[in-house]
């Protein structure tokens, strides 16, 4: 059965408010706990993964070498996640694959990210052209239950860019959060249950958001 992930949006001011909303209504996934999720996102040197979301919602991909941050000591997981990510419509293609984290800290100018997410550029018999490091999203993630189902939430917050690839983007990043926060909600339908429906009074709007366009299009463009 298919997972719906169904995405809407706030100003990142209200987060605190939200999370305590949250916190008060549903139980914290103890699985995932919180969490600073950090993701370099790949592109090449036309910015063409970039240009894709901003002329269709219909059909996106992503690549990226995703890991998880101790909340406190801000320290790196040891292992990562390479992802390839594809959406045509309602058709969603997701390949990962879990490795050592020898990322994190490296410039992204790095010669040793070499090929390192090649083993996903096959896709649908045809090899996707080279990309490159192009800047690192990092952002606050709470983790919530829906009691009785298989819903699970998440807002995402804080939301800024960490480092930039200075030959594929020239520009300076601005060192400062995105205005928005996401709240997001994954399970096998995208119908909102009941106990959710007073989201919309928290400032919270249905809407379709991408962290690595709107991190480019508010701090760096």
């Amino acid at each position: 059965m298919s997972d719906f992930e169904t995405k809407y949006i706030a100003r990142n001011a209200h987060a605190p408010k939200i999370r305590a909303w949250l916190d008060a209504k549903f139980k914290k996934d103890t699985e995932y706990p919180e969490t600073i999720i950090s993701s370099i996102y790949f592109d090449d040197y036309n910015m063409s993964y970039l240009k894709e979301k901003d002329e269709s919602d219909h059909v996106k991909s992503k690549f990226r070498i995703r890991w998880y941050e101790d909340i406190k000591t801000k320290e790196a997981s040891d292992i990562c996640f390479l992802e390839f990510k594809h959406k045509i419509g309602e058709n969603r293609f997701k390949k990962r694959i879990k490795a050592a984290n020898e990322f994190s800290s490296l410039a992204l100018e790095s010669s040793e990210f070499g090929n390192a997410v090649d083993r996903l550029r096959q896709f649908e018999g045809n090899i996707l052209g080279h990309v490159y490091p192009s800047y690192i999203v990092s952002y606050t993630r709470h983790r919530y239950i829906v009691p009785g189902t298989n819903i699970r939430l998440c807002i995402d917050s804080n939301i800024h860019i960490k480092k930039n690839n200075k030959r594929l983007i020239k520009r300076e990043f601005k060192k400062k959060y995105l205005d928005h926060c996401v709240f997001e909600l994954k399970g096998e339908t995208a119908i909102l249950p009941g106990s959710l429906n007073f989201i919309e009074q928290l400032g919270l709007k249905k809407d379709s958001f991408s962290k690595y366009e709107q991190c480019y299009r508010q701090l760096i463009e």
